[in-house]
């Protein structure tokens, strides 16, 4: 079976925004039943129009260019079903990227919706019976296409917060409102390290990202149906689907020419840093010996019995750089 490769911003939006799709992909990755799940808008930009990305930075040099793809993000409010048959609320924040370099674009987006005034919850205090607002607790999904080398090997990393008696280090249940709302869980997926001989459902899932079954051209990933558990399959139904869609595949190839286009600007400027660098370099030789020639003169002055004070008026020299290079006695 030929599926499209979702490692593609575009593929993987198209993925996501199949409800049922996005609810069993989400529900394994968590390991908790999703039983309701809401699609949070946002701006996607899919022009991959290079000449208007630096406009852009122009327009804000906050901006910053990387190469590989771009850092996609998608948000989710959903009900989960915790194993004592509880709902609770979370926001299922997903983001996707290809670069070690992203991770403070990461950092800021997850501060950013700490911030947001409406990622809040009404709740009641047991002991007052007062009613507060709380932060809904948010839950950071990250597909790395680059993995992380201090887990190598390790395809799926969970974080997880764990709370503690500080005096005796005895593990303290989770209650309340006050942690979730400031701490929160995730998992980091090191699509790298996705690989044959999967040893668990949820990594037979995640094989979709496995980048060991794509094609010459990197957009088609060849896998067998069979190989999926029978609850999971709709995911790679839908992606077989979006093989069909010749949209998604001409935005494939304008991200693949997009990023190309990204890499040559990136080594340009890479190129003109390395050169800066160099002529930094040069400068501050030329300077270091140059001082040390004037050291030299002055030590020689000094022998043939030359007044310090006359020297330093003669070769322009304070007072510091006399200290500097212990010429004051």
């Amino acid at each position: 079976m030929q599926i499209l490769n979702p490692l593609y911003d575009v593929v993987f939006k198209y993925l996501m925004e199949d409800n049922k799709v996005a609810k069993l992909l989400l529900s394994a990755l968590i390991g908790q039943e999703i039983t309701e799940l809401v699609f949070l808008p946002q701006e996607f930009l899919a022009d991959f129009d290079f000449e208007t990305a630096k406009k852009r930075q122009e327009e804000n040099p906050s901006i910053q260019f990387s190469s590989g793809l771009t850092v996609y993000r998608i948000d989710f409010t959903a009900k989960i079903r915790t194993e004592t048959g509880e709902e609770k609320l979370i926001i299922i924040e997903v983001q996707k990227s290809k670069l070690t370099s992203d991770m403070l674009r990461f950092r800021a987006y997850l501060g950013s919706q700490y911030a947001k005034k409406e990622y809040f919850q009404w709740v009641t205090s047991r002991n007052t019976g007062r009613q507060y607002k709380a932060g809904i607790p948010i839950y950071a999904i990250f597909f790395l296409g680059y993995g992380l080398e201090e887990y190598e090997g390790i395809p799926v990393v969970e974080v997880d917060t764990c709370v503690k008696d500080k005096r005796n280090g005895e593990i303290l249940e989770e209650k309340g409102y006050f942690i979730p709302s400031l701490f929160h869980k995730g998992i980091i997926v090191n699509i790298p390290y996705l690989k044959e001989r999967y040893q668990s459902d949820l990594e037979k899932v995640l094989s979709i990202f496995d980048q060991h079954h794509r094609d010459e051209d990197f957009h088609i990933l060849n896998v067998k149906e069979e190989d999926f558990p029978e609850k999971y399959r709709p995911i790679i139904r839908r992606l077989q689907a979006a093989a069909q869609e010749k949209t998604l595949r001409n935005k494939m190839i304008a991200e693949d020419d997009y990023l190309t286009e990204m890499n040559e600007y990136e080594e340009r400027i890479n190129k003109l840093q390395k050169e800066k660098e160099q002529e930094r370099l040069k400068a501050e030789n030329l300077a270091y010996e140059k001082e040390q020639e004037r050291v030299k003169s002055i030590k020689v002055m000094l022998e043939l019995g030359i007044d310090l004070r006359t020297i330093c008026e003669k070769l322009d020299i304070d007072e510091q750089f006399l200290k500097k290079h212990n010429l004051t006695n």
